[in-house]
């Protein structure tokens, strides 16, 4: 590395060395100066004497200065020539400690808040990190070719900042230490371990996984998926279109501004929609359930729950025997919520124990509606199975022996088959039509009515713009049922479709496949 001294500091001697230059060899000094004396004497606007042709180039030189622009130019090249490349050696050098401290600014950020508790800051950009837990209670973070290791003091309550950026930090689910994890703005991705840990989504479409422990669990800005796991968790959606599934534990839930969808799961729950036309299931479990303000859907399922639906038109979904019920303007319909768990009996889950876990609410929340209750029925009678696989892609549903599924061509059903049905509990929009913005259980429900159609040999032939009658009629809009153009569209019956899901919850209906 080449040597740039202390900043301001001048080199002992100069990097630009200078060649003598020799006089043109027809303009001695003696001559030019006898020359001068000459003309000066007799007047430079005289004629010269004799013999001053014969040193034309010398008055050239003279009275235009060219001869010294030459000598000029021969040492500017030389002294460019010279200074350039040391200022080129110069600029390499800091360029080279310039990307240094870059590289180093860029990565992980290790320091210490107001608080006492270590922070870990993964800078800019899209951060993918792991957080794992030593033999002496420490924390060892990797973040892309990072490493950060912290002791078992600095791992007591750490903050690790995701920063800008659509950001993934996952602490492994055997970290006992409790740990805040803040993704910061863009769509990110955060998973707690067994700790009591913070899990704040930031602005963006967050992904909030609070795993065992009491966590506590903030969406903030955006449309965002928050799930708490085992523990009793408190939960806050914040401003957007936000889902939250309590899961295991006595959890604590509220909505925030915006249509968002409340599962209490398993627990005695506690939860409010608050602003917006808000689904809030209770799951099971005694629950205190509160739509909040909005046109909101309530259904307490099973346990000894209380139910208000607060402010606007409301749908109240209870027992006969609830505790309280508000009687609040709208609609108040009685659920037989007797031997719940037989219903969905001919449905199987299969997949990690988080996701039947999640799946399991899923068909709670259905087990609590009427449209529910129904599909599942028509699932259990059909003597065939549906089982219900975990998925990161798109939601489907496929046949064992789809030649049996279909409708005969005399309008009979066929013979049935079981059915398979791949479930991504975690997609929450199709796009960007308010329809679009549904929680998972309407998606989950949808597959459920193309199996209920296979299981009982009900699925519809032919298609009409393209779109296949089968998907159109699974949303519950009408199909040219019978092939026959002359007849009339209509909506196929004997189980309910999308749509009718869609009505129980106050969600805005589906116009189209």
């Amino acid at each position: 590395m080449t040597s740039i001294g202390k900043p301001g500091s001048r080199p002992t001697s100069s990097p630009v060395s200078t060649q003598p230059v020799k006089a043109p060899a027809t303009a001695k000094p003696n001559a030019v100066k006898a020359a001068v004396a000459q003309r000066m004497k007799d007047g430079f606007d005289a004629a010269p004497r004799p013999g001053a042709a014969s040193r034309p180039v010398l008055s050239a030189e003279l009275r235009s200065g060219e001869g010294a622009g030459d000598v000029g130019g021969a040492l500017g090249k030389a002294a460019g020539k010279a200074a350039g490349k040391a200022a080129g050696g110069i600029g390499d050098a800091l360029g080279k400690l310039a990307g240094r401290v870059g590289s180093a600014l860029a990565g992980p950020q290790v320091s210490t808040n107001a608080d006492g508790r270590t922070v870990v800051d993964l800078g800019a950009g899209n951060n993918t990190a792991t957080v794992s837990q030593n033999k002496d209670g420490g924390l060892t973070i990797k973040s892309g070719s990072d490493t950060v290791t912290l002791t078992a003091e600095q791992a007591r309550g750490a903050v690790i900042n995701g920063g800008a950026g659509n950001d993934s930090i996952t602490v492994d689910a055997s970290v006992t230490q409790d740990i805040t994890l803040d993704g910061g703005d863009g769509d990110d991705k955060l998973t707690g371990g067994k700790g009591n840990d913070t899990l704040i989504g930031g602005a963006g479409n967050d992904t909030v996984l609070g795993g065992d422990g009491k966590d506590t669990l903030k969406g903030q800005d955006g449309d965002d998926y928050l799930e708490g796991g085992a523990g009793d968790d408190r939960i806050q959606g914040g401003e957007g279109r936000d889902v939250i599934y309590g899961l295991d534990g006595n959890d604590s839930i509220s909505g925030g501004s915006g249509r968002d969808y409340i599962d209490g799961g398993a627990g005695d729950d506690r939860a409010s929609g608050g602003a917006g036309d808000d689904q809030v299931i209770g799951g099971r479990g005694n629950d205190t359930l509160s739509g909040g303000s909005g046109n909101d859907a309530v259904a307490g399922g099973a346990g000894q729950d209380t139910v208000r639906g607060g402010t606007g038109t409301d749908k109240l979904y209870v027992e006969e025997n609830e505790a309280t019920c508000d009687a609040a303007e709208g609609e108040r319909e009685i659920v037989d919520m007797t031997d719940a768990d037989q219903r969905g009996r001919s449905v199987t889950v299969s997949g990690s124990a988080d996701f039947q876990a999640r799946v399991q609410s899923d068909l709670d929340a259905m087990r609590s509606l009427p449209s529910g209750q129904e599909l599942l029925r028509t699932l259990d009678d059909s003597g065939h199975t549906t089982t219900i696989k975990q998925t990161s892609s798109g939601n489907s549903a496929s046949a064992q022996n789809k030649d049996d599924a279909w409708f005969n061509a005399d309008g009979t059903p066929g013979k049935g088959t079981n059915g398979t049905v791949n479930y991504n509990t975690t997609r929450i929009s199709l796009g960007s039509e308010d329809w679009m913005n549904r929680p998972p259980v309407v998606a989950l429900f949808h597959e459920l009515v193309h199996a209920s159609d296979y299981a009982n040999g009900t699925l519809a032939l032919g298609e009409k713009n393209g779109v296949n009658n089968r998907e159109t009629s699974a949303v519950g809009l009408p199909i040219d049922l019978d092939q026959d153009p002359s007849t009339p569209d209509v909506v196929q019956g004997g189980r309910p479709g999308e749509n009718v899901l869609r009505d129980d919850l106050n969600l805005p209906t589906r116009p189209r496949y």
